[in-house]
């Protein structure tokens, strides 16, 4: 007797089936890692670029200014800023320690110590520390 097997047995069709789910499944995850991974680079860079500008303008009020507190709107994103004053000298025209002295009429060197927060994102605030001369 002689049997005509035309198409695929139900286990066959399974068995396909299974690994066809388990290629596309690797597959999404692959593309959908690659796709959270792209995104967090776009913010990055966006907050990259977002600093250079907030740290100029706070730059700017440190050294010209006497504010100490402000909000920087740069694009979409809004940073708040603070400064504390971490110490103040008198700039001193020698480097030798005999020599004790200290000019005022030639400014004063300021150390500040500057928090900086995204309003819009629950990031830690990022903290650097500024040296400013001005002249009083």
């Amino acid at each position: 007797m002689r049997h005509n097997h035309k198409g695929m047995t139900l286990i066959e069709v399974l068995i396909a089936s299974t690994i066809l789910f388990m290629v596309i499944s690797a597959v999404t995850m692959i593309v959908r890692t690659n796709v959270l991974y792209q995104q967090r680079l776009e913010i990055q860079l966006d907050d990259s670029y977002s600093m250079d500008s907030v740290l100029d303008e706070i730059n700017y009020y440190l050294e010209y200014t006497d504010q100490v507190t402000g909000t920087a709107l740069i694009g979409r994103n809004s940073y708040e800023w603070s400064a504390e004053m971490l110490e103040k000298k008198p700039v001193v025209s020698s480097l030798d320690a005999s020599v004790a002295d200290e000019n005022h009429d030639r400014g004063f060197l300021l150390i500040y110590q500057v928090s900086i927060r995204n309003l819009r994102k629950t990031f830690r605030p990022k903290y650097y520390t500024k040296l400013v001369w001005r002249q009083n």
